[in-house]
């Protein structure tokens, strides 16, 4: 639904806005989100508009208060036409985007007729996100893409940023449920929790306000209560006081009570261990709350935990379809190595470390911090090669020994062609005659000299005789 209205008068332009006004947009004061600054205008400084970039408007101390879901009718004012659009979102207390909201656009066109005595009067009708926020802004920011039409996109800068003016204005909300019942339980899913190097311990849940998307929330869903988590050494049997805020390190009960060791709306976190505490006398107790400090009945875990171990390496060979094979062809295609764990810690997760013994050896996969190493024989020389390997944990850093694994290339001979030799002939065997030759014998030239002189000798004497 669109509604335009042109301010016919001069003295209502005055009743919605003070006497001098130069912003190009803002929130229409007195309506259901007035501007938290409804003055002069120089409303170009983000996140909410200022009078310099230094300057960030302070929240009203009267929010306005929806609830999550709700639909409601918002107005803004337009003193100075652009081709452009209006963008609606939400901020937290931060100035950061409201987690699980979506922004709402609207067009802007350069031909609505607009003077500064009669600025442009615009109603949207909106869904609020279905969520909790207690220190929320709705903000309208108006994009001036300094073109007659919306279409084609804004020009972009030569640095490719797209060129546009923005101008700001923010509303102070509440966002809460009238609710007053406690929201629900978390399921907790650590049955065992990891002990990092016996100083940390790993908790992991489900948190109820996630489970549920409401269908008729325009694509905003519900977001994660907020989760409180008690520590102690012994059992939880107190429980934090419905309207009370509590802070991380905060004692429940005085100096004997639990702890608070979590505060926040993820799934997961990170605890330290108690000094002193047997590592097995760790008791967690785990609330939802929403923004009215109202807390559930709390789940309480003492889970097992459990101190990583040194990992423990295996290494699988396969080429083709032959898993394991003693000899591999070099013919035959790539080659897989293939790494498993077989002490895995909760879930561990690991990097691997690969290593060959020929330059030429080189994974294939391109990440030799994952399980798999292949590679290419089709280059290689018959023989034997080396793949070795370490595995080192991702949590606990512990790494495995080195595992090595022997690959056997083979290159298969021509067909026809004669095999070579499987048993080489020995230093003190001749292939023919069966004499033996001794593998010691010398060339001695003086032997040499005598035995040709014996020969020549005996020759002469033959003559002689005749």
């Amino acid at each position: 639904m669109k509604i335009i209205k042109v301010l016919g008068m001069f003295t209502l332009l005055l009743a919605l806005m003070p006497s001098q006004v130069f912003a190009h947009t803002l929130w229409k004061p007195g309506s259901i989100t007035p501007p938290r600054d409804p003055s002069d205008g120089q409303l170009k400084y983000g996140p909410c508009g200022g009078i310099n970039n230094q300057n960030l408007l302070p929240r009203g101390i009267k929010p306005k208060i929806f609830k999550p879901g709700e639909q409601i009718s918002i107005e803004w004012i337009e003193t100075i036409n652009h081709g452009g659009q209006f963008v609606i979102d939400y901020l937290d207390s931060a100035y950061l985007p409201v987690i699980n909201t979506n922004e709402v656009t609207f067009p802007d066109s350069f031909d609505d007729v607009i003077v500064r005595s009669k600025p442009l009067l615009r109603s949207e009708l909106i869904t609020i996100p279905n969520t909790e926020c207690p220190n929320c802004s709705i903000r309208i920011v108006q994009q001036m893409w300094f073109q007659k039409f919306i279409t084609p996109p804004p020009e972009k800068n030569p640095d490719g940023t797209l060129n546009y003016t923005k101008y700001f204005s923010c509303s102070d909300i509440r966002i809460e449920s009238t609710n007053n019942t406690a929201p629900g339980e978390i399921i907790f899913t650590t049955t065992q929790s990891r002990i990092n190097n016996a100083n940390n311990v790993i908790l992991n849940w489900i948190n109820p306000g996630q489970l549920n998307p409401d269908p008729t929330s325009m694509g905003f869903k519900n977001v994660a209560y907020r989760v409180l988590i008690l520590q102690s050494n012994s059992t939880i049997n107190i429980a934090p006081l419905d309207g009370t805020q509590y802070s991380v390190n905060e004692q429940i009960g005085g100096n004997n009570g639990p702890t608070v060791v979590y505060d926040g709306n993820l799934e997961t976190t990170t605890i330290a261990l108690l000094a002193n505490t047997n590592s097995s006398d760790q008791y967690f107790k785990i609330f939802t709350y929403n923004v009215s400090n109202l807390y559930s009945n709390g789940v309480e875990s003492a889970p097992t935990p459990v101190v990583p171990v040194q990992p423990i390496l295996n290494l699988s060979m396969s080429q083709g379809n032959l898993n394991s094979p003693v000899e591999f062809d070099r013919t035959n295609g790539m080659i897989t190595a293939t790494a498993n764990v077989t002490n895995a810690t909760l879930n561990e997760s690991y990097s691997y470390n690969w290593s060959s013994t020929n330059a030429m050896l080189v994974d294939q996969t391109m990440n030799k911090t994952d399980e798999i190493f292949q590679f290419d024989p089709s280059a290689l020389n018959a023989g034997d090669y080396n793949v070795s390997l370490t595995a080192t944990s991702d949590i606990s850093g512990l790494t495995s020994t080195n595992k090595i694994m022997a690959v056997k290339i083979v290159v298969p001979q021509p067909v026809g062609s004669t095999p070579p030799p499987t048993t080489p002939v020995s230093n003190n065997e001749t292939a023919s005659g069966g004499c033996t030759i001794s593998s010691n014998a010398k060339f001695d030239p003086l032997l040499l000299i005598l035995a040709l002189f014996s020969l020549g000798l005996i020759n002469f004497r033959l003559r002689m005789q005749k």
